[in-house]
């Protein structure tokens, strides 16, 4: 639900440009799992010490190393000349574009470096899955010491890259027994027109059904709240709304949504919100509810989920996933700004996507004018991919500028400013990265009873935010978007 990007770990761009000026300025390496034989992953890192390295944990000794002038070549050459005798493609390849839109100067230096002058690439997996799932590749600033467990991922290696671009920082896997069909990039002409379908014109009868019963469940709870009167004495008001990052946990705010915009519906006075601001997922949400409604975004976002279901091959691994929902999510990103074209001035001074940018140094970029589908599309997925061109500045995941919470707080404390924290929400953080209809109805459902239990609080919910749900004061916003 959202585009998960992995922008969230150390951080999700360098945001240096260049030109690659050596012929062989990195270094791939290939391993072959302990355990799953036949699994396999690939890695690339600069070139001399220590370089790729001799063993990762649960991967053993690396098989094959090559040098390459890009790590894009990597992946491409990822395959039985460099790898292993058996000819295969790529699981999972990271677009040519991008690789193609950014070069990264390497240093100045000798084939010898050091932790202070290089950025490490710390590699986590799950020891219970082998090593295989739950892969994290995250890039940090030099120095940085790496974790011995991440979002429950266990460290497996660590080696350097000349940036922080996760274009560099990668720990690719391909499991060769899978027939064809039910590979990444080759079974993907059917995943992708399914999800159109579902989108565009048919959500599957299960989404349907969920959608109704997550609608009354909403409507419950409004009208319960409503008949208690608890608001009547400390009304919210006029408020500003902020959605941090969380890729798929975005379904928690969806279920604050829906009891907020039913008491706001039924008596404005008792809250009414102004502007809705967000980051990676926490921003795409709003977008899509303001611009779509409710009753449509909750349908993809539940169809969503079922596409998942059907099509576990293609999910398989974190990192697989990911790249999919990104893939997934710019394919809605122009179907919504085309489809919506005529409302898209109704989201203007409304929404505020948040961005990272070079302009020329990393910044935050909100964007709340939407002018154009081209426009609106390139602003929608910059604040939560990878890596975006957006007017003329090379863009990635909004959480990296947002502050230490991914919360694009509005600075001018025009008004007190409602809080989502979805990596707060008590979810288990693999679910930023997958889905299915139980994770998605569990996701709303929280959201939902977060959202009455706030409202519901003895002392008014001025007084009783949580980590999750929260009310930022007027004036209470820091520049350091915390509040």
């Amino acid at each position: 639900m959202g585009t998960p990007s992995l922008g969230f770990f150390c951080a999700s761009l360098a945001l240096a440009i260049g030109l690659v000026t050596s012929s062989a300025t990195h270094e791939c390496g290939c391993f072959e799992n302990e355990v799953e034989k036949g699994t396999f992953a690939v890695m690339c890192a600069v070139v001399g010490i220590p370089g790729v390295p001799s063993r990762m944990v649960g991967w053993g000794g690396v098989l094959r190393k090559w040098g390459a002038a890009t790590c894009g070549d990597c992946q491409r050459t990822f395959g039985a000349s460099n790898c292993t005798d058996v000819a295969f493609k790529a699981q999972l390849t990271i677009p040519p574009h991008i690789f193609n839109a950014v070069a990264t100067t390497p240093p100045s230096k000798n084939a010898t470096f050091h932790d202070n002058d290089l950025y490490p690439c710390c590699a986590y997996a799950r020891k219970d899955d082998s090593y295989t799932d739950g892969i994290i590749a995250s890039s940090c600033q030099p120095g940085t010491i790496c974790e011995t467990e991440h979002f429950g991922s266990q460290f497996i290696g660590k080696w350097f890259t000349y940036s922080m671009l996760e274009e560099e920082c990668f720990f690719v896997t391909f499991t060769s027994p899978y027939p064809p069909s039910s590979r990444v990039g080759e079974g993907q002409d059917d995943v992708d027109a399914r999800w159109e379908q579902y989108y565009s014109s048919s959500p599957p009868s299960d989404a349907v059904s969920l959608a109704a019963s997550l609608v009354a469940r909403a409507d419950a709870i409004a009208k319960k709240l409503l008949a208690s009167g608890v608001l009547s004495s400390d009304p919210l008001g006029l408020v500003d709304l902020v959605v941090s990052g969380g890729g798929n946990l975005d379904g928690f705010y969806l279920g604050i949504h829906q009891v907020l915009s039913r008491i706001e519906a039924a008596n404005s006075s008792l809250v009414s919100i102004s502007r809705r601001a967000g980051a990676s997922a926490g921003g795409m949400m709003p977008f899509e509810l303001v611009l779509t409604g409710e009753k449509a975004t909750l349908l993809r976002h539940l169809a969503y989920g079922k596409l998942e279901e059907e099509f576990p091959k293609q999910f398989k691994g974190d990192l697989s996933a990911s790249y999919l929902q990104d893939h997934h999510w710019r394919m809605l990103a122009s179907w919504l700004t085309s489809t919506y074209n005529a409302s898209l001035s109704s989201l203007d001074s409304r929404v505020f996507l948040a961005l990272s940018c070079l302009d020329p140094l990393p910044t935050l970029v909100l964007v709340s004018k939407f002018t154009s589908p081209k426009q609106a599309a390139s602003a929608f997925m910059g604040t939560g991919t990878f890596l975006e061109w957006y007017d003329d500045m090379l863009c990635s995941d909004g959480g990296a500028e947002s502050g230490p919470n991914m919360t694009p707080l509005f600075l001018d404390n025009a008004r007190p400013q409602v809080v989502v924290n979805l990596m707060k929400s008590g979810a288990p953080t693999d679910w930023v990265f997958r889905l299915n209809m139980t994770i998605a109805e569990n996701l709303i459902k929280s959201g939902q009873d977060s959202a009455e239990k706030w409202l519901s609080c003895a002392q008014g919910p001025r007084s009783c935010g949580t980590p999750g749900l929260s009310l930022c004061a007027k004036s209470a916003a820091k520049r350091d978007r915390t509040c």
